[in-house]
Order: C-alpha cells, then sequence, then structure tokens
C-alpha cells in the first residue's frame, strides 16, 4: 500500500472555504486506499478535529505561526512568496522532517500553495520520496488580475507578489513530480509556466448525501435568486458587488419583485452594506442545499480569481438552473450553453439570462444540471483519480 504523507493548512470542523471542504471529503477516502499520514497546523485555541477512519496517531499538528500584518507586509519584501511564512517556520520545518523520517513515505502530498515552501524539507531528508504539489490554480494568473486592483500600496504588493509567484512557478515547482490543478485551464497553464507536462487536473467534487434535488428548501421569497460562497474572499466580495449593484438593477426593471439571496459565512463590512428591502445578507447557514433547492435561479458572477468553484458544483447537483460567468464555470468542460447552465459575462448580459431563466417553461434544466454534477464530480470518484496519480507517481 502506498505510504502517504498529506500536508496540509488546517483541519476544520466547518468547512467555508473550497479548500477546506475538498480536505475534509478526500482524507477518509484516501485513508480507505493509503496508508496515510496527516500534517495539518492549528492555531491557539482551536479544537482538534480528526479525519474519519484514521486514528489520530496518524495525524501531525504543529502549532501555527500568528502572522502579524507587519510580518506579512515584511514577506512582500523578501525574495520568496509571502504566503509561505504563514507555514513554513522553524516548528513547520522540524514536524515535517520528523514525519518523513518516521512514516518514509512514497509521496508526500502539499495541499495548497502556501505550503509549498516546505517542499525543500522533503529533497533535504528523503529524497527519494516523490512530492505532489496540489497547488489548486494557478497562483501567479490570480494575482496579476488584482495588480490593477486597490489603492497605489496594495497595487506595488500584488506586482510584486505576481512576480514572485510567477518565478516560483517556472523554477520552483520543478522540484515535484506532479502538480496537480483544478481545472484543465490552469494546467496548461503551469504547464507552459514549467515547460513540461508534469501538471494533471484533478477537480472539485461535492458530498452526494448533502447536495441533491431532493431533500428540505428554505422559506425564501418567490421568485428567489441565490449566490454563496465564503464572502470575506475577494473575489465573493466583488462578486456580490457586482451583482447587487450592476445585475440586480437590471433585473428588477422587468422583475421588480425578484429577490436576492447572498448566502456564505463572514460576510465583511462592503457584503452587509448590500442588504436591503429586495437584498438579503444570511451569513452562514447550517444548510446550504436548502437554500440551493429553493432557487428560482442560482447567480454565480465571478470575476476574479482562478482554479474551479465549489460552490457550482454543489448548486448543479441540487438540480438549480444556474446562471454563471466563464470564470465561475472554470474547469467544468464544455457543456452546450444551456445544457446545464447558462453563461453570460457583463451585467446586461448577465441580467437578461437570469430573466430569460426566471421565465422559462424549460423544467428539465435543473435535472440536466444534477446529471452533469453526478456524472462527472462525486468526491468518491475524484479520490479515485488521485490514487491513480499516487500509483503512477511511485512507478516513475
Amino acid at each position: 500500500m502506498t505510504r502517504v504523507l498529506y500536508v496540509l493548512p488546517e483541519l476544520t470542523a466547518h468547512q467555508t472555504t473550497a479548500a477546506q471542504v475538498r480536505a475534509a471529503a478526500l482524507l477518509p477516502l484516501i485513508a480507505e486506499q493509503t496508508d496515510l499520514m496527516v500534517l495539518t497546523f492549528s492555531g491557539a485555541g482551536d479544537s482538534p478535529v480528526g479525519v474519519v477512519g484514521l486514528p489520530e496517531e496518524r495525524i501531525v499538528r504543529v502549532p501555527r505561526a500568528d502572522i502579524s500584518a507587519a510580518s506579512l507586509a515584511l514577506g512582500t519584501v523578501l525574495a520568496r512568496p509571502r504566503a509561505f511564512r504563514r507555514f513554513d517556520t522553524p516548528a513547520g520545518r522540524e514536524a515535517l522532517a520528523a514525519a518523513i523520517r518516521a512514516q518514509q513515505p512514497d509521496i508526500v502530498h502539499f495541499d495548497g500553495f502556501a505550503t509549498l515552501g516546505l517542499m525543500e524539507v522533503v529533497a533535504r531528508v528523503r529524497p527519494q520520496s516523490r512530492i505532489i504539489a496540489h497547488v489548486h490554480d494557478a497562483q501567479s494568473a490570480r494575482m496579476e488580475r488584482y495588480t490593477s486592483m486597490g489603492s497605489l500600496l496594495n497595487r506595488v504588493q500584488k506586482t510584486r507578489e505576481y512576480r514572485k509567484s510567477l518565478q516560483f512557478e517556472s523554477r520552483g515547482l520543478g522540484i515535484a513530480a506532479l502538480t496537480l490543478v483544478d481545472s484543465d485551464e490552469d494546467r496548461d497553464y503551469l504547464r507552459r509556466q514549467i515547460g513540461s507536462d508534469t501538471v494533471e487536473t484533478l477537480p472539485l467534487g461535492f458530498n452526494p448525501e448533502s447536495f441533491t434535488p431532493d431533500g428540505p428548501k428554505a422559506e425564501l421569497v418567490q421568485p428567489a435568486i441565490v449566490y454563496s460562497g465564503s464572502m470575506k474572499a475577494d473575489q465573493s466580495v466583488d462578486a456580490a458587488v457586482f451583482l447587487a449593484h450592476e445585475v440586480m438593477p437590471l433585473v428588477w426593471r422587468t422583475a421588480p419583485e425578484a429577490q436576492l439571496y447572498i448566502v456564505g459565512g463572514g460576510p465583511t463590512e462592503k457584503v452587509r452594506a448590500l442588504e436591503g428591502e429586495r437584498i438579503h445578507v444570511t451569513g452562514f447557514v447550517d444548510d446550504l442545499a436548502a437554500y440551493l433547492r429553493a432557487s428560482s435561479v442560482y447567480a454565480c458572477p465571478l470575476r476574479l480569481g482562478s482554479g474551479m468553484r465549489t460552490r457550482v458544483v454543489e448548486a448543479l447537483a441540487c438540480g438549480t438552473s444556474m446562471v454563471a460567468t466563464s470564470m465561475a464555470v472554470r474547469g467544468l468542460g464544455n457543456p452546450a450553453d444551456g445544457v446545464a447552465w447558462v453563461q453570460a459575462d457583463t451585467a446586461p448580459e448577465f441580467a437578461q439570462a437570469v430573466l430569460r431563466t426566471l421565465a422559462s417553461t424549460d423544467a428539465t434544466m435543473g435535472g440536466r444540471a444534477a446529471v452533469f454534477a453526478y456524472g462527472n464530480y462525486s468526491w468518491s470518484s475524484i479520490a479515485s483519480r488521485l490514487v491513480d496519480y499516487y500509483s503512477k507517481v511511485t512507478e516513475q
């Protein structure tokens, strides 16, 4: 059985980001098929969270560095991406080296760009262990989109981080036997950056026990347009503001009764300020699927970021009629427009697509969406694909 040491930023009981959802879903499935050990980081006062099916002694917990704003600002000046500073610490390096010596892993799987500063430890302690760099998206492509946003200081910092991530991708990722990303677009981008075909796609998935077309529905005022995500992330905030300020006023000209529900934990003040008579900001909800099922339209107008979005797969799995930007559906392949969702990018196009979907008499679109999701993105099928990658890497 393949020995895998899986390094990830955190284990959390309440998953609010795609990375947290992915880890919570995949790790129990990987534990069934490999000899798994997990190394994770936790802050002071965090309650320990385990992995289903994995004994506690197989989890190494490392104190997470408390990085101040000043320290992060200093990280911008240094040569390496500042995201590394949170995990590439003396405690992190020591714990990883000890875990490698104890397990003698065939594969060390780094989950997330911020953990990649520790890859050098593997090369030093056990160079025969194969490294998988699971970056999920192309960091430089994502950073580039932020270089023209915000204050002058923010633009300078983002430009600096963009250049550092670009350099790391072209030079630092070469140490990995395999780099994994969520979408084919990011795969092709990084293959060009690295100059090699050692980049593959591992898409995001959904939990078929939680996200199904059948089940309870939230009590929403109809017609209900729902948008979901982690409402403290820059890309989610940007999409919420775009939807509320630029799309919905166009929708309301024709459908003044339409209600917008912005659903997700950690809403910033900017998101909270959107709340009004026809805009509802819910914050975290216990049953996201109930909101998805109750929606007349699921709207996902993401314009920033990269990679693939768990939120859109979950919406499709619930049989929701979806309108999304091309950025939102990255990684989902290219089914004919209208088969599983309607795609629109500008505010007028998006508003018209929402109105057409609200007025549509096609009752089968949601069913097609669910069939598409179940046929391609269950976590069990994605875990099997990952284990296949493990086998191929160890055979190299």
